[in-house]
């Protein structure tokens, strides 16, 4: 059986744009096939925090900053998605998520502090 050269360049841009897919979330950090929890904090002054700054929880990164919002509705707080790819993590309904200084030149992070217990 022939296989004609109009289906073969379908089946070549179909893969194509599937690696690209993939290639593009891979370089921005995303897991594509893990899974992914999303936390929502509101803040009155985030100070210099942007998409893509870390989540840490004692020290380790654990996620990353995937949307920041501004809610005029609510008095103009700003509203933080965290992305949270650590799969088994159990935050409990009191944990801190406190924004931080990362290193000497003042990027930020979230640092995430459980309650004690």
């Amino acid at each position: 059986m022939k296989i004609r050269n109009e289906i073969k360049v379908g089946v070549i841009i179909l893969i194509s744009l599937g690696l690209l897919y993939f290639g593009l979330n891979y370089l921005k950090g995303k897991d594509v096939f893990g899974k992914t929890i999303y936390f929502y904090s509101v803040y009155d002054r985030i100070d210099g925090l942007t998409r893509d700054n870390p989540i840490m929880l004692n020290g380790a990164k654990i996620g990353r900053v995937s949307d920041v919002q501004l809610m005029p509705d609510k008095g103009n707080k700003i509203l933080v998605k965290m992305e949270i790819q650590l799969e088994g993590l159990l935050v409990p309904d009191s944990t801190k998520a406190i924004i931080v200084n990362q290193d000497l030149l003042g990027s930020k992070a979230i640092n995430l502090e459980f309650p004690q217990v």
